[in-house]
């Protein structure tokens, strides 16, 4: 086996362990079904050696099997994020072209809320969303451009269709709105990118 080979196994292996502690962290449904896609990485280099359908189990015995399942037995999962995604398209409305600015969804919110159920309301439960009301539509944009770039060349390396996975996932949570797994989103991401050199030099 290539030196290179090896330290790309052992990025790719490192980096799968740490998403799928940041997975398991905030014990979300989400994204504990979408652990399967969305950290491909640990076998990308190697024949797997665990069934997708198996690889949630250590997630959720580090969350917690009751917590989880009550969560997936609720009556109606999504009703708090529909309501911040129906604030957001108000405010969306309010500020089309630049935003209440990155990083104030929290502090906007309170205004445009549906209802006030005495709790912090700290992110929009939806990235997408949350990059239109903070960025505009132009920030938006920007990001669904950059996920489109990427699709092509993630699925020609295979692995890269985690970073799918987890532009999906934004769409019901805000898995790129914590800092240390969007630092290694990142860095995937610029991995798939790169991949795109070779294809232009030939």
């Amino acid at each position: 086996m290539r030196r290179r080979d090896l330290i790309c196994r052992m990025i790719y292996r490192s980096g799968a362990v740490v998403l799928l502690l940041a997975l398991a962290a905030p014990r979300c449904r989400a994204q504990t079904a979408a652990a399967p896609v969305a950290v491909p990485a640990g076998g990308s280099t190697t024949r797997p050696t665990t069934s997708p359908t198996t690889r949630p189990l250590p997630i959720t015995a580090i969350a917690g099997w009751d917590v989880l399942w009550r969560r997936f037995l609720l009556a109606d999962p999504f009703s708090v994020r529909r309501e911040f995604f129906q604030s957001s398209l108000v405010m969306i409305r309010d500020r089309p072209a630049l935003g209440f600015g990155l990083g104030t969804w929290s502090t906007a919110y309170p205004a445009y809320a549906l209802r006030d159920n005495g709790l912090l309301a700290n992110q929009a439960h939806n990235d997408w969303a949350q990059w239109a009301v903070e960025g505009g539509l132009p920030f938006l944009l920007l990001i669904l451009a950059i996920a489109g770039r990427s699709v092509r060349p993630a699925f020609r390396s295979l692995w890269g269709i985690g970073v799918l996975a987890v532009f999906v996932h934004s769409l019901v949570d805000y898995p790129l709105q914590r800092p240390a797994l969007a630092g290694f989103f990142f860095v995937f991401l610029a991995v798939v990118e790169s991949a795109r050199a070779p294809q232009k030099k030939s």
